[in-house]
């Protein structure tokens, strides 16, 4: 049985926390699908309306640590 959280439900951070440590094991970016990423625990489901969006991007990913400044890891 799959259970979704939406933004503003109650749980809905610690649903979000609790996938941070599980690996990342696929991804899908379609306008059917939005942008989904899949981990070992669960899925995260990124599919604004087009009135919700302020520009091209749906998700931008932002790294905080000096260990992955790499450039090649940029999104």
């Amino acid at each position: 049985m799959t259970s979704a959280v939406v933004w503003g439900d109650p749980g809905y951070r610690d649903a979000l926390c609790a996938l941070i440590s599980h690996e990342v094991i696929e991804t899908e970016e379609s306008p059917a699908a939005g942008l989904v990423i899949r981990l070992g625990l669960g899925e995260v489901a990124i599919h604004p309306e087009p009135t919700e969006l302020s520009g091209p991007e749906i998700a931008m990913l932002q790294v905080h640590a000096d260990a992955f400044q790499d450039a090649s890891l940029a999104v």
